[in-house]
């Protein structure tokens, strides 16, 4: 009746299908009560399924249905026309160009979180990382999609942050129920949700109000949007009615983009900084990188100061390959389709292994290390390396709009670190577990900082 469900654990579902993938092979199926799925792990068959999106296969229709009654039913889970859409005004947020633009807001905003380390740094302490760097991603998103500074930052108490970890608790709860009780009968657990979101949704209103107004009293502005909520708002007045955004469309975009920027950037850097607490030699090296590259600033002066640190880009990727924030994609088969030599009737869903495939001996030499100069021209001697397997971002029509963003933070705050502190381990390597949440994210993690000298 219940199928493997009682053998799911959903703060290590990641971990245990990865663990039956090592038993079972790279395409088995689960049941979970009357629902099945079938999980991919194979690097040709889960590059079948992203590139043949949206016509052979959707996201789980589940995560749109969650997300929906959530009000943050947004790009990310937004299916044919509608996707195609807001995937027009979403890409060109976070274009390079864009972000060179916003660069001197992005910049004071690390260097805010330069700031609060010092004093903690000076005296040795163990610092929270993890909780300053959602802080942290929360402003440089607002900054991106609103130009609204949060000062998360610097008002710890702020509660957005603490609001949209109980959304995305939620999203993963509810997107792997075998039943949809909330529908029927609410636990104190979902009346706090409902709370979080009415508090969230209100801030987010107030912003459109405000962004609105700017654009009334504002023709240069009108003429030349500043962020992507001014992009929305006017194409909202002068598109034809039939593609025109709703206001929901609007809310439920700024949530979504809220919602992924704040959990999946600030886990990176939290893996980042697990990894160079560890490997003293790849922090020594992105060290000398950004002593030569940032020069006396203790934060990167301009945007190309930041592109050309390409070692710490480097320590990102090969982060993402092994710690993957997405170790699991649901999608579903949108028709019947024949998926590798099996047949899958329309509606079955699918779960690939991201990570499995980035971590396989098939597309990596020596997989299971933590090698960042395998992502340098000049040093890439392995006899495999297929950069298309580091699937963290997806791949095909859908790739993730946010990853120039994502790897852009992740560089200037990484150089920042390596450029003014010492990362020192306070916990052994395996004591940080893993613990899925919708996102995956380090359960665990304690380092020290320290000044340099």
């Amino acid at each position: 009746m219940v199928g493997n469900a009682h053998q799911i654990k959903l703060s290590r579902l990641h971990t245990t299908l990865e663990d039956w993938a090592k038993s079972y092979g790279p395409f088995y199926r689960v049941r979970l009560g009357r629902r099945s799925a079938v999980v991919v792990s194979d690097s040709a068959l889960a590059h079948h399924v992203l590139q043949e999106r949206p016509e052979n296969y959707r996201r789980l229709s589940a995560i749109e249905e969650v997300l929906e009654e959530l009000g943050s039913n947004g790009v990310f889970s937004a299916e044919g026309a509608r996707w195609k859409r807001q995937r027009k005004l979403i890409m060109p947020a976070f274009s390079m160009r864009q972000l060179r633009g916003l660069y001197p807001g992005i910049a004071a905003d690390t260097e805010r979180l330069r700031r609060i380390w010092e004093p903690a740094a000076q005296r040795r302490e163990i610092v929270g990382v993890l909780d300053d760097l959602v802080r942290y991603t929360v402003d440089v998103t607002s900054r991106v999609v609103f130009g609204h500074e949060m000062e998360s930052l610097a008002n710890p108490d702020q509660p957005l942050h603490r609001h949209l970890n109980r959304i995305f608790s939620t999203i993963n709860r509810r997107v792997n129920a075998v039943l949809p009780y909330w529908r029927y009968l609410k636990l104190p657990q979902d009346f706090a949700t409902d709370r979080s979101l009415k508090a969230v949704h209100q801030q987010l209103g107030q912003l459109i109000v405000e962004a609105r107004r700017r654009l009334d009293n504002d023709p240069e502005r009108s003429a030349n949007p500043v962020t992507l909520l001014d992009t929305m708002l006017l194409t909202q007045r002068s598109a034809v009615a039939e593609e025109r955004l709703s206001d929901h469309d609007i809310l439920s975009n700024l949530l979504t983009l809220m919602l992924a920027g704040e959990d999946t950037t600030s886990n990176t850097l939290a893996w980042m900084l697990h990894y160079l607490a560890h490997y003293p030699e790849v922090q020594e090296r992105l060290r000398s990188e950004a002593m030569a590259g940032l020069g006396p600033a203790l934060v990167a002066a301009s945007f190309e100061d930041v592109m050309n640190q390409r070692y710490a880009a480097a320590v990102a990727l090969e982060t993402l390959r092994l710690r993957s924030v997405a170790p699991l994609f649901f999608f579903e088969s949108a028709r019947d389709v024949v998926l590798g030599d099996v047949c899958l009737p329309a509606g079955t869903a699918i779960v690939i292994l991201s990570r499995v495939v980035s971590t396989s001996g098939q597309s990596f030499s020596a997989p299971e290390a933590f090698l960042p100069q395998r992502w340098l021209d000049q040093e890439r001697n392995q006899a495999l390396h297929t950069p298309r397997d580091a699937l963290v971002f997806g791949a095909g029509p859908r790739t993730c709009p946010g990853r120039p963003l994502a790897l852009f933070e992740s560089s200037i705050v990484i150089s920042m670190v390596a450029r003014n502190f010492r990362v020192e381990p306070v916990s052994g390597f395996e004591e940080v577990e893993e613990q899925f949440d919708f996102t995956m994210r380090p359960s665990g993690l304690r380092i020290r900082l320290s000044p340099l000298g």
